[in-house]
């Protein structure tokens, strides 16, 4: 690849992150700079699957989308491109791996095209697993720190991370018309499902289901260093700590300055 298309390229898809990720933002800017360049493309591609269901009219034209990227990834596309695809499949074989890893997050975004809810708590985790996880999961192959034991913890991470995720995104989603509480536990709310979307009733309770799985989480994994080569794919699970603590005291989330500060004090020990 020319290097000024990739120095542009690069650009381009921080922007793209910072305008639609300020959490990865923030973590790509506490990164060591060779590992920024390399998990960059990676982010941005997630920023732009991630809103697909925003930018069509209807699920068949999101479908075509996602298959482009697909396509695109695996070199089957033809004539327009995206910077962070080209990048991304440099960086995955820079890195020993072909473009299969980012199929579970092109496929983990089909049920958002439909509104999917899920009817469990498993579902709800497959769904997670299916995205913030793989993401983690794809920047640990991207950085080739991806051993089992590495991959295990960051499957964990994305999980907790999807979770305060989802708590702190409960207004986006009632504007949506659709929450992602399993529905064999709307009876533990006080307020049914079409109250929630109608009046926001009960949204308390479900950020408290929610959260309340992220901190079990990250209470069940161990607190000793991450690998240095690890460790900038797994920042982001700083911030939904962050946000987790600013949520359990009944706010909607951790403010930037509050975030910086932790991946700054954290990266310097590598601890999550």
């Amino acid at each position: 690849m020319d290097e000024q298309y990739r120095n542009d390229a690069l650009a381009f898809c921080l922007q793209e992150v910072r305008k639609h990720d300020r959490d990865r933002y923030l973590a790509l800017l506490a990164a060591p700079p060779a590992a920024r360049r390399r998990l960059v493309a990676l982010y941005a591609f997630n920023a732009e699957i991630a809103r697909i269901r925003e930018t069509v009219t209807q699920p068949l034209l999101g479908e075509m989308r996602l298959q482009w990227w697909r396509d695109g990834l695996h070199g089957r596309g033809e004539g327009t491109t995206h910077p962070a695809m080209a990048l991304l499949k440099e960086d995955l074989a820079a890195a020993g791996h072909g473009s299969d890893c980012l199929d579970v997050l092109i496929e983990g975004r089909r049920g958002d095209l439909y509104g999917d809810e899920p009817e469990s708590w498993e579902d709800l985790e497959d769904y997670l697993r299916a995205t913030s996880s793989a993401l983690m999961v794809a920047g640990l192959k991207i950085l080739d720190a991806a051993r089992p034991e590495t991959v295990a913890r960051a499957e964990a991470l994305g999980l907790a991370y999807g979770y305060a995720g989802l708590a702190r995104s409960l207004e986006y989603q009632r504007r949506q018309g659709r929450c992602l509480l399993p529905r064999r536990h709307w009876h533990e709310v006080s307020a049914g499902r079409e109250d929630f979307i109608r009046s926001g009733r009960g949204l308390a309770e479900i950020r408290q289901a929610f959260t309340a799985r992220a901190a079990d989480i990250f209470a069940s994994l161990p607190s000793e260093k991450v690998d240095k080569d690890a460790w900038p794919a797994l920042l982001p699970a700083i911030c939904a700590r962050i946000h987790l603590h600013a949520l359990q005291r009944g706010r909607d989330g951790a403010g930037p300055l509050a975030l910086q500060w932790a991946l700054l004090w954290r990266g310097a020990i590598r601890r999550l």
